[in-house]
């Protein structure tokens, strides 16, 4: 396994149409929203060519078109009254003295915080306080067709087994690496997702989100609700590979909510930040494929499905 290294600011890029077509798969044509993931150019600041960002843009024509009422009444979509008055809803309080500690390992799939129908349910129109409660269901029902805007398997080292960092997986999972991986963040010269590494985790009896550069991208990060808490960060990279001259990034993820059913299995909802850069070495420029590129959004997560055993059946950890 690689350790993560800091990489030298990054220039253009020039395989934009690889993202944009996995962005598209990924997200599917409703994609567009409030804020949604799109590709845009980032200046660095030592270079006057700009690299390629996946970041949370501003609103988009395409949303207000997808999303207008004319649209919501065409589809018989249900739309509250815009003079309706402004009302609190009750809020689902995250943490219990009676639930478990958040457990931060195994598999997880990941939903971009800004994809239109999850922020809708997040804070429908009228409401100040985000329904978490709704959103898991949704996320549920969203995951049972096997959609996700990523996947990342956790694991941590046996000599942090306590509370915070116990696992449900078997112990032979402390060998796995733990990873990341997307559908919208493609290697341009495999056309395949990314195999990015989560190392240096690290669990922090109190995570905070930068508010300038991290909480920003969150869905309408004035209404959360989200106090610091338990939670866990770590340092995305790539394995050694030709081509690629360095790669780092951020990784931060803490539980948002949690309820006991009256059968005493537990649901959780988190949520996080992931930010990623990679610059490329001369056989990837050679390639055309620029100098390297940018990715950052914040996310919801739950998670993975299981089989009929228990056993997950989502992206596994690799020895």
């Amino acid at each position: 396994m690689s350790g993560c290294v800091d990489s030298k600011p990054l220039a253009s890029t020039d395989h934009t149409r690889f993202q944009s077509a996995a962005i598209y798969l990924a997200l599917g044509p409703s994609a567009s929203s409030k804020r949604s993931l799109s590709i845009e150019p980032s200046v660095s600041e030592s270079s006057s060519m700009p690299p390629v960002t996946v970041v949370s843009s501003a609103s988009s024509t395409s949303f207000k078109r997808a999303y207008s009422p004319e649209h919501a009444k065409a589809n018989n979509d249900t739309q509250l009254p815009a003079n309706r008055p402004k009302k609190r809803s009750k809020l689902d309080l995250s943490i219990s003295a009676n639930l478990p500690p958040p457990v931060y390992a195994g598999n997880l799939d990941l939903y971009g915080m800004f994809l239109p129908l999850l922020y809708n349910v997040y804070l429908p129109e009228g409401i100040t306080v985000p329904q978490y409660e709704s959103l898991y269901k949704t996320l549920l029902r969203i995951q049972a067709k096997h959609d996700h805007s990523a996947r990342c398997f956790l694991t941590l080292p046996s000599n942090l087994a306590d509370p915070i960092s116990a696992t449900n997986s078997n112990s032979s999972s402390v060998t796995k690496r733990s990873r990341f991986e997307s559908p919208t963040m493609i290697d341009p010269m495999t056309e395949m997702p990314y195999d990015i590494q989560l190392c240096n985790i690290i669990p922090r009896k109190t995570l905070f989100f930068a508010p300038n550069t991290e909480h920003s991208s969150f869905a309408a990060p004035e209404a959360s609700s989200s106090a610091p808490g338990p939670g866990i960060s770590a340092s995305p990279s790539l394995p050694d590979q030709c081509g690629i001259k360095s790669s780092k990034g951020v990784f931060k993820m803490k539980r948002v909510w949690a309820k006991l059913t009256p059968e005493g299995a537990l649901k959780e909802l988190f949520e996080g930040f992931f930010s990623f850069s990679i610059s490329f070495d001369n056989l990837y420029k050679q390639a055309g494929h620029g100098n390297g590129a940018r990715y950052k959004y914040a996310f919801w997560a739950i998670r993975a499905s299981t089989g009929a055993d228990g056993s997950d059946v989502e992206l596994q950890g690799r020895p």
